[in-house]
């Protein structure tokens, strides 16, 4: 199945009572919603909301724009952005 058809098709079999639930990701849920006002989104018990991990490194020979990139990413406004589209901030690792 293409991703960007995804959603559609998803939706269409909800509708059609093939499935019953679906689980999609956060950033996604504007785009589901737009495909039917009537679906209901409802999120995971904090106990089972692992969530995937992404990680964020430049390389030591990266040109200069590469690590303008990250350091946008990891500005207020980077930060901003991903929170609007469903993503948790990042910050420090806890101390040990």
């Amino acid at each position: 199945m293409r991703r960007d058809r995804a959603p559609a098709i998803i939706i269409w079999t909800l509708a059609d009572g093939k499935i019953d639930a679906a689980i999609v990701y956060c950033s996604g849920r504007d785009r589901y919603g737009r495909l039917s006002a009537d679906t209901a989104f409802v999120d995971f018990p904090e106990a089972l909301q692992v969530g995937p991990q992404y990680g964020l490194a430049v390389l030591k020979d990266a040109k200069p724009a590469a690590m303008l990139l990250a350091l946008t990413i990891l500005s207020p406004e980077g930060q901003a952005i991903l929170a609007r589209n469903g993503f948790k901030p990042v910050g420090l690792p806890a101390s040990r």
